[in-house]
């Protein structure tokens, strides 16, 4: 090799290592910082892109800390050259993508259909997750599915009650009933499974609360959302009152009379 060759590839070689370095911190400053929150379950902790502070993840959550001070910067860090919001960047880099075409939806309850798909992850027992019910009532020509993703800890009947609703003769009306209040009873013998399945395949996507949606293309937003926010990420229109917008299996229902089924 020449020498005037080696140069290139040994600048190289520097600029791929300095930023791998960049994310590394060592083990005691990650033990340490991780000691002075024990009450906080911090997912990563890394050196971050601003001199002198690190980046410590929890969640869907950003904050920054000083190595040797025992302060907690929670808040956005702006480029005032651009106006970039950085700490927004790094969190949308942060959320979760899904592959809808990997999504068993063998184990949702589809209710109605549309031109958009959108898959939301519920709890019977989330009063955010009763609350988006009306809302997605509100949209148009949005096929939905709804994994049953009771979380115990929070809610300790809910599992039983989404075991209940899958054991069902008919899901959708009774995830409606049971929504609105309405007891539900288990059948004997039956294969409720795919709540469990439901349950893992949450923990794998790393969803850790309700309601959670997905969009067919991946995109994730998690907690409630007003009907007008889900159409607007959605791209298809909606109403303001659940009244004047008959729900995804009324408009199938009156589809089929139309069609003379």
């Amino acid at each position: 090799m020449k020498p005037r060759s080696f140069f290139p590839l040994l600048t190289t070689a520097l600029v791929v290592l300095s930023a791998q370095a960049r994310d590394m911190v060592s083990a005691d400053v990650a033990a340490s910082i991780r000691a002075s929150f024990p009450n906080t379950k911090i997912d990563s902790i890394r050196l971050s892109e601003f001199p002198g502070l690190l980046e410590i993840t929890m969640g869907k959550n950003i904050a920054y800390v000083a190595h040797g001070l025992p302060y907690v910067l929670v808040g956005h860090i702006y480029d005032t050259r651009t106006g970039k919001d950085l700490t927004a960047e790094r969190a949308a880099s942060l959320q979760p993508r899904v592959t809808w075409d990997e999504l068993p939806l063998s184990d949702a309850i589809k209710r109605g259909g549309g031109s958009k798909k959108l898959a939301v992850f519920s709890d019977p027992d989330c009063p955010y997750c009763k609350r988006l019910e009306a809302e997605l009532a509100k949209l148009n020509d949005v096929e939905v599915y709804i994994f049953m993703n009771p979380i115990a800890a929070l809610h300790p009947q809910a599992v039983e009650k989404s075991k209940a609703v899958w054991c069902a003769s008919n899901r959708l009306k009774a995830w409606d009933d049971l929504m609105a209040g309405k007891p539900t009873t288990r059948k004997v013998d039956c294969d409720a499974s795919a709540v469990d399945r439901n349950i893992e395949l949450a923990k794998t996507l790393g969803f850790r609360g309700t309601p959670v949606l997905v969009r067919e293309d991946g995109e994730v937003i998690e907690g409630f959302r007003p009907a007008q926010s889900i159409a607007s990420w959605l791209g298809v229109s909606w109403v303001e009152t659940v009244e004047q917008a008959p729900s995804t299996t009324a408009r199938a229902a009156q589809k089929e009379r139309r069609d003379g089924k």
